[in-house]
C-alpha cells in the first residue's frame, strides 16, 4: 500500500511540473513544443515588462542541430545569431524595439536530421532597456526550466552578443561596435563605402558590413536573397559557400560527386560535384555532404584553405593560437586551416580569447571573410 501511495505522489508531482512550470520557478522560463521529434519550437515564458535583447543557452542531447529564427527577427531593427560548440547551443537576439508583447516571446525552431531533446537550459540573460541604455547594459541572470523540468539554474558566460552592428550603439559592456564582426574580427569597412550601388535596404551606410557586401556582390560571388534583402544575420550553409567558390573559379564542369545527399539539380550540385573533384571539400560523414547544415567557422576555414591549396597561393603562414582559451576545440583536421586563416586576417577571434571554431558564420561575416581572402590571399 505504501509504495502505491509513493507512486501516485511521485505522479502527481510530475504532472504539476509538466502542466506549470512556472509554479516551479517564478523566473522566466523556455517552453519547447515537440520534445523528442527533429523539428522543436522553443519559446520564452513568464516575462514581465519588456525586453530588448535575449541570450539563451540550450544543452542538447546530440549535434548538429540548427536553429531557424521566428521570421519577426529577421527585420532591419532586429540582429539575430547562434553559435554551437558540440551539444551546447547558444542563441544571441538583439532588436532596436521590443521583442514581447506580454508574457511570451516565439524564438524560433531547432532542427535536426533525426529526433533529439533538450536537457537542459543552462543561462538566460535579459536586456530591460531602452535602445539608447543598449551600450551601457549588464546582464541580468535569471532562473530557466525547460520543457517544464526544474533544471537550468542561474549561470552566466557566454560573450553576447556576437554579431553586433555599429547602429547599435554597441559599446561598453555589450562587446560593442569594434567586435560587431563576430567571426570576422571586427570592423571591416568603417562606413567608407556608403556611396557603393548596391540594391539591399537591409544593407545599410555605417554597417560594419557595408564595404564587403558591395565588394561581393559587384565581384558576383553572392547575391541577395531576394532583389532587395541580403539578410546579413542569416548564417550560411556549407552548400552556398562551395557554391559561391565555384562560382568564383569560374564555375567549371566536373564529374559526379558520389555524396547521397546531393542530387541532381539542385543549386549547389554542380558547386559540389567541382569541390570533391578538385579536393576542396570532403563529407561530414561517410557519403554525406550535408549541403544544407549550416557551415561552422572550422569548416569555413579548411575549405578556404583547400581551396588556397589547389590554386598555389601561399598558405604557409601560421599564426600562434594558444592565446585563446578554446583553441583546444579545435578539430584536429581544422589545426592548420585554422592557424592559416588567422594568420591571413581571415577568421580572428570573436574577442581577444575566444575563438569559438564551432561557432557558425553569418552572410556578412562570410562576405567580409570572402572580401579578405580575394585581396589577402589570392593575388
Amino acid at each position: 500500500m505504501k509504495r502505491i501511495l509513493s507512486l501516485l505522489l511521485a505522479a502527481a508531482l510530475t504532472a504539476v511540473l509538466l502542466v506549470s512550470p512556472a509554479a516551479a520557478s517564478p523566473a522566466p522560463w523556455v517552453q519547447i513544443d515537440g520534445r523528442g521529434t527533429a523539428s522543436q519550437t522553443v519559446r520564452l515564458r513568464g516575462l514581465s515588462g519588456g525586453h530588448n535583447a535575449v541570450q539563451l543557452t540550450l544543452n542538447l542531447s546530440r549535434s548538429p542541430v540548427q536553429f531557424n529564427f521566428d521570421p519577426s527577427f529577421s527585420g532591419a531593427d532586429s540582429h539575430a545569431t547562434y553559435t554551437q560548440n558540440g551539444n551546447v547551443l547558444t542563441l544571441y537576439v538583439v532588436s532596436k524595439d521590443l521583442l514581447n508583447q506580454g508574457d511570451s516571446v516565439l524564438l524560433g525552431t531547432l532542427v535536426a536530421n533525426q529526433s533529439f531533446n533538450v536537457v537542459s537550459a543552462s543561462s538566460l540573460k535579459l536586456l530591460q532597456l531602452s535602445t539608447d541604455e543598449l551600450k551601457d547594459a549588464a546582464y541580468n541572470s535569471v532562473g530557466v526550466n525547460t520543457g517544464g523540468s526544474t533544471g537550468g539554474g542561474n549561470t552566466g558566460g557566454g560573450y553576447y552578443p556576437p554579431d553586433y552592428g555599429n547602429d547599435w550603439n554597441g559599446g561598453g559592456s555589450t562587446g560593442g561596435g569594434n567586435t560587431s564582426g563576430g567571426s570576422t574580427g571586427g570592423n571591416t569597412s568603417g562606413g567608407n563605402t556608403g556611396t557603393a550601388a548596391i540594391p539591399f535596404t537591409d544593407v545599410k551606410d555605417g554597417d560594419w558590413f557595408r564595404e564587403a557586401v558591395g565588394y561581393v556582390y559587384k565581384a558576383g560571388l553572392m547575391n541577395g536573397t531576394a532583389p532587395d534583402r541580403f539578410d546579413p544575420y542569416t548564417t550560411t550553409t556549407r552548400g552556398m559557400i562551395v557554391t559561391i567558390l565555384h562560382r568564383y573559379d569560374g564555375s567549371p564542369a566536373a564529374a559526379m560527386s558520389s555524396f547521397q545527399d546531393v542530387p541532381a539539380g539542385q543549386y549547389y550540385t554542380n558547386a559540389v560535384d567541382w569541390a570533391a573533384a578538385t579536393g576542396v571539400v570532403n563529407g561530414y560523414a561517410p557519403g554525406l555532404f550535408g549541403p544544407d547544415l549550416t557551415i561552422t567557422r572550422e569548416q569555413l576555414a579548411a575549405i578556404l584553405y583547400r581551396y588556397a591549396q589547389s590554386k598555389g597561393y601561399d598558405v604557409s603562414g601560421r599564426a600562434d593560437l594558444s592565446g585563446y582559451a578554446d583553441v583546444g576545440q579545435v578539430s584536429s583536421y581544422a589545426q592548420e586551416p585554422m592557424a592559416w586563416a588567422n594568420y591571413a586576417g581571415l577568421i580572428n577571434g570573436v574577442n581577444e580569447y575566444t575563438l569559438q571554431p564551432g561557432g557558425y558564420a553569418t552572410r556578412a561575416q562570410v562576405a567580409a571573410i570572402l572580401m579578405r581572402f580575394c585581396e589577402n590571399v589570392a593575388k
